[in-house]
């Protein structure tokens, strides 16, 4: 598999597979590029985007290795157009789940309306 930046060969990074037993982590060793496949036939190879500085800090182990992947657009249960986001710690595995308004602002869940626990 070759790097979608630069064309250079992939590399299998061990991410967190504790969570995430069916996907793939892969990275290039070149450019820095991430990336993540799902196992499950045909799925695409989606990049992965570093934090940098506090954003970084993993809030359940407290590693500098969270990573955040752009999911699919849609509107939040109070109305609210945009998309919805995942944090992942390649170090301890977690993940988190967000949604970003169209602005690109970081939502918080409105009282009563559900959202990650």
């Amino acid at each position: 598999m070759r790097c979608p930046r630069c064309e250079e060969p992939l590399a299998e990074l061990m991410g967190p597979l504790r969570r995430q037993p069916d996907t793939l982590w892969w990275q290039c060793g070149s450019c820095g590029w991430l990336g993540r496949r799902r196992t499950a036939a045909g799925a695409a190879l989606r990049e992965i985007r570093r934090y940098e500085g506090r954003d970084a800090l993993c809030p359940w182990c407290g590693d500098e290795d969270m990573v955040v992947e752009e999911g699919s657009e849609g509107i939040r249960s109070d109305g609210v157009p945009g998309r919805w986001m995942t944090d992942v710690c390649l170090s301890c595995g977690r993940v988190g789940a967000w949604f970003r308004g169209v602005s690109g602002e970081r939502l918080v869940w409105p009282s009563g309306l559900g959202g990650p626990r």
